[in-house]
């Protein structure tokens, strides 16, 4: 008999469940940008201008925004293992990985961290590097940066 007193949060996840997540996460980015456009915060002529940058984009830029996009995705890995230490974890117990067959990037705790240490990790790439990265993007009229969030 054991007195076992932990609980194991586990996250699966299966395709169909990341491309419908995908899609609500592009409908909320699209009603942010609706909502900062009927508030006044970006103006018709940005919004036009995004989409005139995205069309004349050539081969260059675009490989330009793929190195850039696996740079942001070390960045989120980063922040995730920055929020493990922020909420408790040991730096030494981070650690951070590769698998090139499937394309990802990750991070992983090997030690035991509460529930909220968890919502920490998980939310705070979309909060950082989603909303704020579009939200500057928007300020500064980047296009980039707007494609990047």
């Amino acid at each position: 008999m054991t007195n076992d007193k932990t609980k194991i949060y586990k996250f699966e996840y299966r395709m169909l469940n990341l491309q419908l997540f995908s899609f609500v996460l592009l409908a909320v980015c699209l009603a942010i940008v609706l909502l900062f456009y009927y508030l006044g915060i970006i103006s018709n002529d940005l919004v036009k201008e995004l989409v005139d940058t995205i069309s004349k984009m050539k081969p260059m830029d675009m490989c330009q925004i793929f190195v850039l996009m696996w740079v942001w995705m070390f960045l989120h890995e980063f922040i995730h293992g920055s929020m493990y230490v922020i909420g408790g974890a040991d730096q030494q117990n981070i650690k951070y990985g590769i698998v090139l067959e499937k394309g990802i990037l990750y991070c992983k705790c090997g030690q035991y961290v509460g529930k909220n240490t968890i919502l920490l990790s998980i939310i705070s790439p979309f909060v950082f590097i989603g909303v704020i990265t579009l939200v500057i993007g928007f300020m500064i009229a980047s296009p980039v940066l707007i494609l990047l969030s």
